[in-house]
């Protein structure tokens, strides 16, 4: 067991070669191993990337990693990895479940994992959300993802994927009962409240929520306070399929006109939800309100609150009558097409009990 020793790169690669035709382990795991944990928070010191060669070599030899079918290096500073745990991959006939979530990978490590993934046949769980793939290196998973015939969770939350590359994911799975988002298929709630998830990381859930072999048992999910503006319409595409969720909480999530539009699509036809809330958005695309602006610059009849008036070309609503210096404030006149949707999904909904906007 030589981990921890501060060694480079080059360092484990000449340890590595040196025992590459011999069952030594290099990280202390014993041959009637099932599983094995170093992660970050609970060592409380952290693995480099050359660690975890030294790991990525034991998980690639029968004779060491035989019995192995966990391993956990999560929250470690091994970016650079990615590679030789995807050869790792390639070998391993036994590892089931793979944790490396928040060890700081970039897209090269998803370019080399994906040949891993690709092949693996005992594989069925992946964690890797909170990294930093990105939109290269997720799209790179894809293709690995789509080859797979063991994997059922991957979860790449938090990757900072990007729209078009998360729907390039979710796309690759169409067909496939994997969840990317780490829920299980036992799990009745789901819990990302205030995880700086984004629109993209969305999608990803909209795609479990979708599926009834990933979330045939989930009841509720809660998304509230996080940044998912633009995925209205993926969650409402998904609110279609589902038939067990009960309680969808989107609450504080930056949401506009056109995400309440999409949304208001599922809702209607829902047959299980009967809780829903929406409060704390900008469903009505109201905008920010301008600073100050003189009077004179704004065509208008009248300049009290709440009046209408044009400025810049686009028609806004007072929000501050006229100053001893003549100036006032406004913003941008809402856009009522998300809530009449929204009106109207609720009209014809036959589950829905609550719905909080």
């Amino acid at each position: 067991n030589v981990l921890f020793n501060k060694m480079d790169v080059a360092a484990a690669n000449l340890l590595v070669e040196a025992v590459k035709h011999k069952d030594i382990s290099l990280c202390g795991i014993k041959s009637d191993q099932i599983s094995f944990t170093c992660d970050g928070f609970s060592e409380k010191k952290k693995l480099q990337p050359a660690d975890a060669i030294l790991l990525a070599s034991d998980l690639s030899k029968v004779g060491v990693s035989a019995s192995l079918t966990s391993l956990d290096v999560s929250e470690n500073y091994i970016q650079g990895s990615g590679m030789a745990f995807g050869e790792a991959l390639k070998i391993s006939a036994t590892i089931k479940e793979l944790k490396m979530q928040r060890c700081q990978l970039g897209f090269k490590d998803g370019e080399g994992l994906a040949g891993g993934i690709a092949v693996s046949p005992s594989l069925t769980s992946l964690n890797l959300e909170f990294n930093e793939l990105g939109p290269k290196g997720c799209k790179a998973l894809a293709p690995g993802l789509a080859a797979n015939a063991s994997l059922t969770n991957c979860n790449l939350l938090g990757n900072k994927l990007g729209v078009a590359a998360a729907k390039s994911v979710v796309e690759s799975v169409k067909g496939k009962n994997i969840s990317l988002c780490g829920i299980l298929p036992d799990q009745t709630e789901a819990i990302f409240c205030s995880d700086c998830l984004k629109s993209s990381d969305a999608i990803l859930l909209a795609s479990d929520l979708s599926k009834a072999g990933v979330s045939t048992m989930l009841t509720s999910l809660r998304l509230d306070d996080n940044k998912i503006r633009g995925s209205g319409e993926a969650l409402g595409e998904a609110l279609k399929m589902n038939s067990s969720l009960e309680e969808l909480n989107l609450s504080e999530c930056s949401l506009g006109e056109e995400d309440g539009k999409g949304l208001a699509a599922g809702l209607a036809v829902t047959t299980s939800l009967t809780s829903v809330n929406l409060s704390n958005n900008n469903l009505a695309g109201s905008g920010e309100e301008t600073g100050y602006v003189q009077a004179t610059e704004v065509t208008g009849d009248c300049f009290e609150v709440g009046a209408e008036v044009l400025y810049n070309g686009a028609t806004m609503i007072v929000t501050q009558a006229p100053d001893s210096y003549n100036e006032i404030k406004m913003r941008p006149k809402p856009d009522m097409t998300g809530i009449c949707a929204i009106a109207d999904a609720l009209g014809v909904s036959t589950s829905l009990t609550s719905c909080d906007v």
